[in-house]
């Protein structure tokens, strides 16, 4: 009987020293190899505004990017754009979370009608600064040389005022996004208006022949899609230096 006990201790031992293991074994494919988990905040907007502070105002299904190489599929994702914030609404528990922006390295907003809008996080300088911040910004093009990206910003326009105090004025929030060159990686221009004459200012050996290129192309660089066409045609004239 001794016998036979001692050798059911041995067995209990064992198998509790292995139960640990089996349960990490488990859980781990499951929670951290298919399902990483996202991480923040309960989702507060930023008082005092008129309008939306959601880019284009919508929810959007879409991937999370996180810094350790990892993504979270098929999402229901905002952007807040006046908190450069990233949104999520769990459907689980119906919760809606401000995302650690930290944990992010980018995001990939697709529409109704399967459009998909990239966004990257990116150290920029901003105006009148020597030093970078992190942003999220839309990538509207990436080649060789050079490098495109829109800063999707909000300014606020007071439209109300009660008492003069800081406290009684709300903003109305309209878009003016902030564009960015980068070229071989490094941010070139900022331009908070789209102007050919800025653009071309960016490359002052190859102006001339930027002109040309942009005269013949019938592009005069007056909204977005002007502005990444031009770069498209510069990218080959940079490349070939």
């Amino acid at each position: 009987m001794k016998r036979i006990r001692k050798a059911y201790r041995v067995i209990f031992w064992g198998l509790m020293l292995l139960l640990p293991w089996s349960l990490y074994g488990q859980d781990d494919p499951v929670n951290i190899l298919t399902k990483p988990k996202l991480a923040g905040e309960w989702y507060i907007p930023e008082p005092g505004y008129y309008g939306s502070q959601l880019f284009r105002n919508e929810w959007f299904r879409g991937d999370v990017f996180l810094e350790n190489g990892r993504t979270a599929h098929d999402k229901t994702l905002a952007y807040n754009v006046v908190q450069d914030a990233l949104i999520w609404l769990d459907g689980k528990g119906g919760k809606v979370i401000r995302l650690d922006k930290g944990l992010i390295s980018g995001f990939l907003l697709r529409d109704d009608r399967g459009i998909e809008r990239h966004f990257k996080k990116i150290r920029v300088r901003p105006s009148f600064s020597k030093d970078t911040v992190p942003v999220f910004l839309q990538v509207l093009y990436e080649g060789e040389q050079l490098s495109l990206y829109a800063q999707r910003k909000i300014e606020d326009y007071y439209s109300k005022m009660y008492g003069g105090t800081v406290s009684d004025v709300s903003a109305t929030l309209e878009p003016r996004p902030v564009y960015y060159l980068f070229v071989e990686g490094v941010q070139h221009v900022r331009m908070q208006k789209i102007r050919r004459k800025e653009l071309l200012m960016a490359f002052p050996p190859e102006k001339q022949q930027i002109k040309k290129i942009l005269r013949k192309q019938h592009i005069s660089v007056r909204n977005e899609d002007q502005l990444i066409k031009a770069v498209e045609l510069i990218e080959p004239i940079i490349r070939d230096l």
